[in-house]
């Protein structure tokens, strides 16, 4: 698995964890393994990980950068897009901030669409903008 398959299986199981908040980490990425049928990779465990871990503090800096905006209102394909990249950008080093940011507008755009490709790169450029 690749870098962009990685995050693509990281965003899908952030995206689930939406509606499955109660399962545990380790349980539900042995459930999204299994049944998409995917090599486990150690870049797709940091990743979720790190969003399950983090999402009180991901989710604060989402919400300091929306305007006149609440949390809830974000789609959820967005949103999940959001945390993956800022769990790239904010707590994996070696990925290069463009890469991070780039990569999580292709899966918004992906699946949603242009404009949530456009919302998810200007709440990113926001949040790099401050460090």
């Amino acid at each position: 698995m690749n870098r962009y398959d990685a995050r693509e299986n990281a965003f899908s199981v952030v995206f689930s964890s939406h509606f499955q908040s109660d399962v545990e980490t380790d349980e539900l990425l042995s459930l999204y393994i299994e049944s998409q049928e995917i090599e486990d990779n150690d870049y797709f465990r940091q990743l979720v990980c790190i969003v399950r871990e983090n999402i009180v503090e991901i989710d604060a800096l989402i919400e300091s950068k929306l305007s006149n905006w609440k949390l809830g209102r974000i789609s959820k394909v967005a949103l999940a897009a959001l945390r993956v990249g800022i769990a790239e950008i904010k707590y994996i080093e070696e990925t290069p901030v463009n890469v991070a940011i780039n990569e999580a507008i292709e899966i918004a755009k992906k699946y949603e669409d242009q404009k949530c490709g456009n919302f998810v790169n200007g709440i990113l450029s926001a949040i790099t903008k401050e460090q």
